[in-house]
């Protein structure tokens, strides 16, 4: 039988192998749990990619768009430029696809489509408004935008501000017609044209 200060020694080996085994687990666990919730202010989140379909679909959309002009018998060059510009740029600038983000690029290909009534009628939408009221618009703008971002968008996480910034310029552009249409700027017969011309347009559209 061992001695008694060989047992007590045996035991305090034990007790020092448990604490240290203890020990290292400790720092494993709390160094994998460094690793996976720890976030390096230097290194940017990564950034969600879009899908090829959903630049797929842009392109084609643009495609059917651009085909409405350049369908007319006499081809407005100017008219065929700005689809154009206004595609490339939204499918270059595009971050999420999102329903929003969609409908307002819808809406905007039936504006330009809607070239000559729409955009015939800025000049005089313009000079109609006074220059305060254009003032206290941008100012109105400008202090939503500043809301918006210290109030919500800085404080998502870098990888969701590109696409909440989406949603909210989508948002403020809608925002701003339906003011202007409800403050007499647009006429409500724009209104209506365009509307009419959207129906008749998806209608062909399903049918073909």
């Amino acid at each position: 039988m061992a001695s008694p200060m060989k047992q007590g020694d045996i035991q305090a080996k034990i007790a020092a192998g448990r604490a240290r085994r203890k020990q290292e687990a400790l720092k494993a666990k709390a160094k994998d749990s460094d690793e996976d919730g720890a976030v390096d202010p230097e290194k940017p989140a990564p950034v969600e990619k879009v899908s090829t379909a959903a630049y797929l679909g842009l392109f084609l959309g643009s495609a059917f768009f651009l085909s409405l002009p350049l369908g007319e018998e006499q081809i407005d060059w100017t008219h065929v430029g700005a689809v154009v510009v206004m595609n490339a740029v939204w499918i270059a600038f595009i971050h999420a696809p999102s329903v929003v983000y969609g409908l307002t690029w819808f809406l905007l290909n039936c504006l330009l489509i809607q070239w000559s009534l729409v955009f015939s009628a800025v000049p005089e939408i313009i000079a109609a408004v006074p220059p305060v009221v254009w003032a206290v618009g941008g100012v109105s703008n400008a202090v939503v935008v500043a809301a918006a971002y210290f109030l919500h968008i800085a404080k998502l996480p870098p990888a969701k501000r590109l696409d909440a910034w989406d949603l909210f310029a989508c948002a403020l552009i809608g925002a701003n017609v339906v003011v202007l249409v409800i403050a007499g700027v647009i006429p409500m017969s724009v209104v209506y044209h365009v509307f009419k011309s959207l129906v008749n347009l998806l209608t062909n559209f399903s049918v073909s």
